[in-house]
């Protein structure tokens, strides 16, 4: 099984949230896991906002986005993603940052 992983998702699964036991059985049964390069930069940006308003600490944050990045075997530059993710958009009520994870999968 592949399994697509969004920030979300691995933020989960780092910071100890309610969804851990049915994510981590999700990875565990996954062959590959993947994730559009965004993933780098939306986990970066999500981990900031932790520091900015969640008061996590800069030294968990930047523990937590190498654990984040250290989730993903392989990641797919979004020059070969961004045509479908783009016309899932305009079909969705979804900005174009959540459907690169949705092209992927396709």
């Amino acid at each position: 099984m592949i399994f697509v992983l969004d920030p979300s998702s691995s933020a989960e699964l780092i910071l100890g949230r309610e969804h851990v036991p049915a994510l981590f059985k999700r990875l565990e049964k996954a062959d590959w896991v993947i994730a559009p390069r965004l993933y780098i930069a939306e986990t970066t940006n999500l981990f900031w906002k932790y520091y900015k308003f969640k008061n996590l600490s800069k030294a968990s944050c930047e523990k937590a986005i190498e654990r984040a990045l250290g989730l993903v075997e392989d990641f797919f530059n979004e020059n070969d993603l961004y045509r479908e993710a783009f016309n899932l958009a305009c079909l969705s009520a979804h900005n174009t940052y959540d459907i690169f994870y949705l092209a992927l999968a396709r």
